[in-house]
């Protein structure tokens, strides 16, 4: 679930944490569509706040939107790139589009401003892998491993469904 971090470097407007709010409601409801159009809504009305298009791009990978995702992440970075949470996440959203390298690149920007993230390292070593090199995904792994990490295997499942699928129909 999205939310306000609480290490903004700027304020949020009243009328951001409201959209931000709403936004939560109905994407806690299921309704993703509609929750990533309230920030869109507002993001045309401000589009000074990096949190309202990382909480958007969130709505969009729900949605399985991931070119949308990967577009709205970015939006968020430009503002904000030291959001380690949104080069996470961007990373995630390449790697469900099959564009492995630019997602090891995005893990690997949330694990330099995060090192002790081991579900990051779990998720890159997924590309690393698909990427043919599967010395740094096992270096990946024993990293998170050595962290104690939990991995997400959703996520990682996730990754390696749609890469399959991709290869069976290119």
């Amino acid at each position: 679930m999205p939310y306000v971090q609480a290490a903004q470097e700027q304020e949020l407007s009243p009328f951001c944490l409201d959209a931000i709010n709403l936004s939560n409601d109905l994407g806690s409801r299921g309704l993703y569509q509609e929750a990533a159009r309230v920030l869109q809504l507002f993001i045309n009305h401000d589009s000074s706040h990096p949190i309202a298009y990382y909480n958007q791009a969130h709505w969009f990978s729900m949605q399985a939107d991931f070119s949308a995702a990967v577009n709205a992440y970015q939006a968020s970075l430009q503002m904000q790139p030291l959001n380690p949470c949104a080069w996470g996440s961007l990373g995630y959203a390449l790697a469900r589009l099959g564009r492995h390298l630019e997602a090891i690149h995005a893990h690997s920007q949330s694990l330099q401003q995060h090192p002790t993230e081991g579900a990051i390292f779990y998720l890159r070593s997924v590309s690393l892998f698909l990427a043919d090199d599967a010395k740094a995904a096992l270096a990946d792994l024993d990293s998170a491993l050595s962290l104690k990490a939990i991995p997400q295997l959703s996520l990682i499942q996730s990754i390696l469904d749609t890469d399959q699928e991709r290869t069976r129909n290119p």
